[in-house]
């Protein structure tokens, strides 16, 4: 779904029309009432406004952009240089609920930002809100990045719901599966020459997990709770930190920070992800939304490796999916094959709360249980046995307060698509009950209530445990509710060689 920077569709998911005039009510989401007609007092009108730059294209006759304003208004804007665009809309009919608007970046290679809740309109007066002939002015303002190496920045612009986006009508502008490409940005940027991408990087002592994992088999249960304090996950496989998607280098300042842990028995593969996250962040609840454009997990599964019909499982921290079935590597907006819904069991733990950047979150833990028989295309069989080999990637994506969205990945794409299928690390199954990590202890089962007696308690988050709230919507029916945030005991490498010690002396070792 994903290319390097990409955030495509998105939309901020406000309360459906049928409430907006309605107060808000004890937990609520959307704005009152009262914000909403604050807004639609500033932003529409009944007089037809003058745009700089005439377009009149027509979205599904319900709307029409009659153009637009641009500052600074100069031949050339350089990277670096804040922008501030103002989009003329006028509505000829009820839009209908759902609807939003949509605004990418692109450098006519590939898209680069995503600034769909960017301005007034996009966070209190989406196109569900409209009033038939009202004139809406919707201004944004952005910055082209400075980092920006491209000639020129394209500023897309349109309307989705769900999985479609509505019907673009133009003879005169430039518009490509419903995106109208609205407004082309010179930069005064000479592109670089091309670069060869990098040679993968090879397993080695210091990074033990570049591009392989031996993973091992659940030696217990696992409940799919999102704490992952079962003894297994303890020495399961593990990513490492995940690293930076351009340079594969260790995540820096503007990357977003997690690992994940592999498991399999003879009907899931497991997954735990343990997240470092300072403001969690979701817009929207359904399945299959644009979860990539805020925060979110994402798994891409190819079991033979063929960069066909494999799979893309993404899981926020609000515990909603994005799943779809890559017939091949997408190209432009291809979303592939939405109709795989698998069966998968998900839960979330956050330290925080979704949505309020007032306060100081600290991340979040993400259990996924997916069964065999779901991602069985390409395999050689299910379950794999011992000796078999998958390709795997796995990326993280951080919508922060301020700034660009960041990103970390296990395996480096090195530039341009996350599903560079060639990029992909390698997990392989063992039967035996051994780690991967070098790093890490070795693998004894130390019960909870050892740790809790011998070690001292972890600090508190800053920020306090999301208590679990009532779901939104009904969840999928193998979809277990979320379980209450909780701090977990520590970890056994993070102990001191004393605690360690007697903790061997009290482990429990696998039969």
């Amino acid at each position: 779904m994903k290319k390097l920077g990409q955030w495509m569709l998105c939309g901020m998911l406000i309360t459906s029309a049928a409430c907006v005039e309605q107060s808000r009510r004890n937990g609520a989401t959307g704005p009152s009432s009262r914000e909403v007609d604050a807004v639609r007092a500033r932003v529409a009108s009944s007089t037809a406004p003058t745009p700089q730059h005439r377009l009149n294209v027509n979205f599904a006759d319900k709307v029409t952009l009659l153009g637009y304003d641009i500052t600074p208004a100069t031949d050339t804007i350089r990277p670096g240089t804040s922008v501030t665009i103002k989009w003329y809309w006028q509505c000829n009919a009820t839009v209908g609920d759902g609807w939003k608007l949509f605004t990418h970046l692109d450098d006519a290679e590939r898209p680069r930002e995503n600034h769909d809740n960017d301005g007034e309109v996009r966070r209190l007066y989406q196109p569900e809100r409209w009033r038939r002939g009202e004139f809406i002015t919707d201004t944004q303002t952005f910055e082209i990045p400075a980092a920006w190496d491209a000639p020129i920045v394209r500023v897309n612009i349109g309307m989705w719901k769900g999985d479609e986006r509505m019907a673009v009508r133009t003879t005169t502008a430039t518009a490509v599966e419903n995106r109208l490409r609205a407004i082309e940005i010179r930069t005064g940027v000479t592109p670089p020459a091309p670069a060869a991408p990098p040679a993968p990087a090879a397993p080695s002592a210091a990074n033990p997990t570049a591009a392989h994992l031996s993973v091992t088999t659940a030696t217990e249960a696992i409940n799919i709770d999102g704490r992952l304090d079962e003894v297994a996950w303890r020495s399961a496989a593990s990513t490492g930190a995940l690293v930076n998607v351009a340079s594969g280098q260790p995540a820096g300042p503007g990357d977003s920070r997690g690992s994940v842990r592999v498991l399999w028995d003879n009907r899931f593969l497991y997954f735990g992800w343990e997240v470092q996250d300072d403001n969690l962040m979701e817009t929207a609840t359904t399945r299959d939304a644009h979860y990539w454009e805020n925060d979110t997990t994402e798994v891409l599964i190819d079991p033979n490796g063929d960069g066909r019909d494999y799979y893309e499982l993404q899981v926020s921290p609000g515990g909603h999916t994005f799943d779809s079935q890559q017939p091949q590597p997408p190209t432009g907006s291809s979303f592939g094959n939405l109709q795989w819904n698998p069966n998968v069991r998900v839960a979330v733990v956050r330290n925080g709360t979704l949505g309020n950047p007032g306060d100081q979150d600290t991340g979040y833990s993400v259990e996924v249980a997916i069964p065999w028989s779901d991602i069985s295309s390409g395999a050689q069989r299910v379950p794999p046995q011992d000796g078999d080999s998958w390709r795997v990637n796995f990326f993280l994506m951080d919508k922060p307060r301020q700034g660009p969205q960041r990103f970390a990945g296990w395996r480096a794409p090195g530039g341009g698509s996350f599903h560079n299928v060639e990029r992909f690390g390698t997990l392989t199954f063992r039967t035996a009950a051994a780690t991967a990590n070098v790093n890490a202890i070795a693998p004894i089962m130390i019960p909870t209530a050892a740790i809790a007696a011998i070690a001292a308690p972890p600090a508190a988050p800053t920020a306090q445990p999301e208590a679990p709230t009532a779901p939104t919507e009904a969840p999928l029916p193998t979809q277990r509710a979320q379980a209450p945030s909780v701090v977990r005991p520590s970890d056994p490498s993070q102990l001191s060689p004393e605690v360690i010690r007697q903790l061997r002396q009290q482990a429990i070792r696998p039969r």
